[in-house]
């Protein structure tokens, strides 16, 4: 979905999403985050951006703060309170590419295009970007901000999950008896 498309469509919906600004020469993507979207997004966080059709799946691999406009030295200086477009924020992602859902014939990558809106994964689409089975032993997936960790959400702000085969414990419990005896 392309920005000029969203129309009133964001405008009331709080949802947070960001817009890809470039690709950087390292292969990440870098995003911008839109609107009222206040606050750092963690590190690890699935990203998914539309695209006729394709999905693109993305991983955050970096996420600062940066302000939009920088405090005037005089305003600092003479302990004045600082004017609101001297306080905005954005949070600037840089996430690498995991997956899409439509790859060429001949096995390329579409390109992810500058303007295009990117939201937070849902529970399905991470399942599809990590080629995840839907059996074996749910575990949260988790991250660590700020020396704290939090388990990771989806769109919906529900936890994500990837799943553990069965027979990872079978092999584990074979490696441990084997060096026990």
């Amino acid at each position: 979905m392309r920005c000029e498309d969203l129309g009133s469509k964001m405008e009331n919906n709080d949802e947070k999403s960001w817009i890809v600004h470039q690709t950087s020469g390292d292969g990440l993507v870098e995003l911008i985050s839109k609107g009222k979207n206040s606050g750092i997004i963690p590190i690890g966080t699935f990203l998914t951006v539309e695209d006729t059709g394709n999905k693109f799946f993305l991983r955050v691999a970096r996420s600062v703060q940066e302000e939009i406009f920088k405090p005037s030295i005089l305003l600092v200086e003479a302990d004045l309170e600082l004017p609101n477009y001297e306080q905005k924020i954005k949070n600037i992602i840089f996430a690498e590419r995991i997956n899409e859902t439509n790859l060429s014939a001949d096995d390329s990558s579409s390109f992810i295009k500058p303007g295009l809106l990117a939201r937070r994964s849902t529970q399905e689409e991470i399942n599809v970007a990590l080629t995840l089975s839907l059996e074996g032993v749910p575990v949260f997936l988790a991250t660590s901000l700020f020396g704290r960790a939090n388990i990771l959400k989806g769109l919906n702000g529900t936890y994500i999950t990837a799943r553990l085969p069965v027979d990872a414990f079978y092999h584990h419990i074979l490696i441990s008896c084997k060096t026990c005896s």
